[in-house]
This record gives C-alpha cells, sequence and structure tokens, in this order.
C-alpha cells in the first residue's frame, strides 16, 4: 500500500505530465494513502493541476468527491459505506481537512449517447 511518507515525497515532472494530458480528457492527478497526517484523519491526498495554473491544490472538494465514489465502488475500506476525514495540503503549508460520507446504493447504468451537431 502507498504510504504517507513516499505521498509526501511525491513531485510531478512536468514535461512528461504535459506530454501524457495531451491526450487524456482528465487533466489533474490525485494521489492518496490511507495514512493520515495527523491520528485524526483517515487518509491523505495530494493533488497536482498544473494543466489549470495551480501546482498542488490544498483543498480539492471535486477531487476528494470522486474519490470518495472510488472508494465506496472499489470497496476500499471493505464496506458500502464510508465516512472518512482526509488530511490535504500539508506538504505546501496550507493544511486543511476535507470529510465526506457516501452509501453505495443499488443502480441501473443505461446506455447513453452523445451527438454533436
Amino acid at each position: 500500500m502507498f504510504a504517507y511518507s513516499r505521498l509526501k515525497r511525491a513531485k510531478i515532472e512536468r514535461d512528461l505530465y504535459f506530454k501524457i494530458i495531451e491526450k487524456t480528457w482528465a487533466k489533474n492527478i490525485l494521489i492518496f494513502c490511507r495514512e493520515g497526517y495527523t491520528d485524526d484523519h483517515n487518509m491523505s491526498v495530494r493533488m497536482f493541476a498544473d494543466y489549470l495554473g495551480i501546482p498542488e491544490d490544498p483543498a480539492t472538494g471535486s477531487g476528494n468527491g470522486c474519490l470518495a465514489g472510488y472508494l465506496v465502488k472499489h470497496r476500499f475500506f471493505e464496506s458500502d459505506e464510508i465516512n472518512v476525514r482526509v488530511a490535504q495540503g500539508y506538504e505546501i503549508n496550507r493544511p486543511s481537512l476535507m470529510t465526506f460520507s457516501l452509501k453505495r446504493r443499488n443502480f441501473t447504468r443505461r446506455k447513453s449517447r452523445l451527438r454533436i451537431f
């Protein structure tokens, strides 16, 4: 599992980053680990958005919302429901605490089409 010590040392190689994202729809990189910055946190997150002019975001609501969906879908905490306290921004001296709760519900996936005129 990805340890906090590795998350803390993470750096973006800008040339490679821009080369990769020119071919992708998603432009931001979010990394996470199950260790919190303090014992009061369940996880730590870092979000890099250089494409948007934000080398590192100290508090990412949209990124953490997507992460919550990922965690529940893949049963990261071996549960269909999560209540998580996420540390973010500590590495850039702008600490923040994000909290989210999510419960998986049964759903039906429907086909959809997009037409561009």
